[in-house]
């Protein structure tokens, strides 16, 4: 469920996601050096030379102009250059592991995007996409009903990346009423009062109530699922005026 929160955007050493993801990035940084010092000694002499370096640049400069990182940095060199050795190391290391994650969602999110085209037969790669964003936010709304909840997005968070443009908000273009409709039902929902169990359940059942509709209404997306065998059928008018 990690990975969600850098589906659309790539995950940094310095991100300000969730603090299970913060975590784990923290922890598995923190393994790696503490079983691989050698790598760290054999760094060290390239690493003393770069935060010198950064150290000497940044002290000729004028401290009015220096970032709250910059003075940050001096201000730990003169206390302990060992120690910021040190922390200049994990923190490259940290994004190194951002990085290997970062690969690692990209692979995993294109190898998703092909079974959204080859199962339900859009044409492109953003229709493609939306659904997939949509497929994966139903999902974590549904793990808001199981017992495994830990790192999970609040329910609010979720039914704002549902009306987003790269997810339902996306199909405006074909039914703009009936996705303004969907998305004003959505937030609504993730708002009553109750568990997040309770709102999750409630956002589900309004898709259900409103997408297929949407999607029906979509030329691209309705002939792609009937070449795959899927019929959807939109409301009849007074259905949707009654919404």
């Amino acid at each position: 469920m990690l990975f969600h929160w850098f589906y659309k955007d790539d995950l940094s050493a310095d991100d300000s996601r969730p603090e299970e993801l913060l975590e784990l990035v923290e922890r598995q940084t923190s393994e790696y050096v503490e079983n691989n010092s050698s790598d760290f000694e054999e760094e060290f002499p390239a690493l003393e030379n770069e935060v010198n370096s950064r150290y000497m640049r940044l002290k000729r400069r004028n401290p009015a102009v220096l970032s709250y990182s910059e003075k940050k940095f001096l201000q730990d060199y003169d206390r302990d250059r060992s120690e910021t050795i040190k922390q200049t190391y994990l923190g490259q290391m940290r994004q190194s592991f951002c990085d290997t994650l970062n690969e690692m969602w990209s692979f995993r999110k294109q190898k998703f995007i092909e079974v959204i085209l080859n199962s339900f037969g859009p044409k492109d790669s953003y229709t493609a996409e939306a659904l997939a964003a949509l497929i994966i936010d139903i999902h974590l709304l549904g793990d808001w009903t199981t017992k495994g909840t830990k790192g999970l997005p609040d329910v609010r968070s979720i039914a704002y990346d549902l009306a987003d443009y790269s997810c339902i908000g996306y199909f405006k273009i074909s039914d703009e009423e009936r996705t303004d409709q969907l998305i004003s039902e959505i937030m609504t929902a993730s708002m009553l009062s109750g568990t997040e169990a309770q709102r999750a359940a409630a956002v589900i059942e309004k898709i259900k109530q409103y997408f297929p509709g949407i999607l029906a209404a979509n030329d691209e997306c309705r002939s792609g699922m009937e070449s795959k065998g899927i019929v959807l059928t939109a409301p009849a008018p007074q259905e949707k005026a009654a919404a």
